[in-house]
């Protein structure tokens, strides 16, 4: 069974967006949006649809600081939209819970769990648990009995708050290409017809769509462009280098030059030489 570190879970259904009319119109299915955090430092947003309990067309991958779900003020209905910093998509929920005063919380726990971040928690923690070792006036234990710090994450804390006081992200010099730049189309195709890269990614996929079709459907599917999208937006803030560490890369290259795409592709050579 799948373990989260935070997730929520309630009953809605979608709305289907047409761009040019700028109109929704909904989709009369039951359903259920599962929003998640996983000991992989997976972000999800899913919609499952109940009738066949399908996820498998509705699942977005989550950066910090990308995404927002919120009420559409205009509308008197109970109608939610998933916005995202890094793009113009835009997806339209209605609430299905007889229980209309559950919508403000369900909507503040999916923001909840997009903005996760188990280093700003662990942090908490600690300063919580300082506040009541204060408190208490405990005496300081010898040093044999002293827990060490987690010299990465503190520095990273360390940091980042020297980095706002300083102005915030600088534009860098040097302007390195984004992923959606690198991994192009035609450069995804190869990957898909590559066979060392098929033997590596397929296993990746989700249990039951492990197949070579299903690589160079999700390879060119706009999830995938998305999710490419959104983890640009994500490493090129002020968060940058907190996203690098719940992603298991260096978060030091992210304050050479603050540029967060240079930062990834440096924390992912460096991982590849491990």
């Amino acid at each position: 069974m799948t373990h989260y570190l935070k997730s929520v879970e309630f009953p809605a259904g979608r709305l289907n967006y047409d761009a040019s009319t700028k109109k929704v119109s909904p989709d009369p299915s039951k359903g259920k949006i599962l929003v998640y955090h996983n000991e992989d430092a997976e972000k999800h947003f899913k919609w499952i649809n109940q009738s066949n309990n399908n996820s498998e067309d509705f699942d977005l991958y989550i950066f910090e600081s990308d995404a927002k779900f919120e009420k559409v003020q205009q509308s008197k209905s109970r109608i939610y939209l998933l916005s995202f910093q890094s793009n113009d998509d835009k997806f339209f929920f209605w609430m299905q819970d007889p229980n209309l005063s559950n919508d403000e919380n369900y909507c503040k726990s999916v923001n909840d769990v997009i903005n996760f971040s188990p280093i700003d928690e662990e942090d908490d923690q600690n300063i919580e648990e300082e506040d009541e070792e204060e408190e208490k006036a405990m005496p300081q234990p010898q040093p044999s009995q002293t827990q060490q710090p987690n010299v990465q994450k503190d520095w990273i804390a360390a940091i980042q708050e020297t980095f706002k006081k300083m102005g915030g992200l600088q534009k860098p010099e040097r302007e390195t290409p984004c992923l959606s730049e690198v991994l192009k189309s035609e450069y995804l195709t190869e990957i898909a017809e590559n066979k060392e890269f098929q033997e590596a990614l397929i296993p990746l996929l989700p249990e039951g769509r492990q197949s070579l079709d299903e690589l160079k459907d999700t390879l060119k599917s706009p999830q995938f462009l998305q999710a490419l999208d959104s983890l640009d937006r994500a490493v090129n803030n002020e968060s940058g280098a907190s996203v690098l560490a719940s992603l298991g890369l260096d978060p030091s290259f992210f304050y050479q030059n603050y540029d967060g795409s240079d930062s990834l592709y440096k924390g992912l050579l460096k991982l590849m030489k491990q």
